[in-house]
C-alpha cells in the first residue's frame, strides 16, 4: 500500500488511493486542500515582498544616515 497522506481536510489518502476514482466527497475536499495550499503560498509570497520591500527601506536609511554622519565628520565610509 502507499504512503499515507494527511490534508488540511482531514482527509487521509494514500499514494495509490488518488490514482483510483475517488468519490465526490473525496475530489471535493482534495480541491479544497489544493485551494487551501495555493492560497497558503499566495500569502506567503505576498508577506516575503513586504519583509524584502521593509530590509529594502532600512538599507536606504542607513546609507543615508552614514551620508549625513559622513557629511558632519563623525563616520568614515
Amino acid at each position: 500500500m502507499g504512503e499515507k497522506k494527511i490534508w488540511p481536510s482531514g482527509a487521509i489518502l494514500t499514494v495509490h488511493d488518488t490514482e483510483t476514482d475517488l468519490t465526490s466527497k473525496e475530489k471535493l475536499n482534495l480541491k479544497r486542500d489544493v485551494q487551501y495550499w495555493k492560497e497558503s503560498s499566495k500569502r506567503k509570497d505576498k508577506d516575503i515582498i513586504h519583509l524584502n520591500n521593509k530590509v529594502r527601506g532600512l538599507k536606504s536609511h542607513i546609507t543615508r544616515l552614514q551620508a549625513a554622519l559622513h557629511k558632519k565628520g563623525v563616520y568614515k565610509i
